[in-house]
């Protein structure tokens, strides 16, 4: 296990733990360390299909239901012209 420590740095230069996270990491597991927003909620944070790292989750799948919605209209659509100039 490793530990992500935040803190700062007084006149003197001794640091100061502001927070600390426990990091679990095995060969299957592991961290990395983005940059967010200052008001970003941590708990809609997401990776997109190309993995890049998503503050809002909830946002990400609206527009994969979007995509989805789009793609069967346009291939309805397409259907509709392909029967009518048979």
């Amino acid at each position: 296990m490793k530990a992500l420590i935040n803190y700062k740095i007084d006149e003197q230069g001794k640091k100061h733990i502001l927070n600390a996270q426990a990091l679990h990491t095995t060969d299957t597991i592991d961290f990395e360390i983005v940059e967010v927003s200052e008001y970003c909620d941590m708990n809609k944070l997401a990776y997109d299909d190309k993995n890049n790292i998503i503050e809002d989750k909830e946002k990400l799948e609206m527009q994969k239901k979007i995509e989805e919605m789009a793609e069967t209209i346009v291939n309805e659509e397409f259907e509709k012209l392909i029967n009518e100039e048979m």
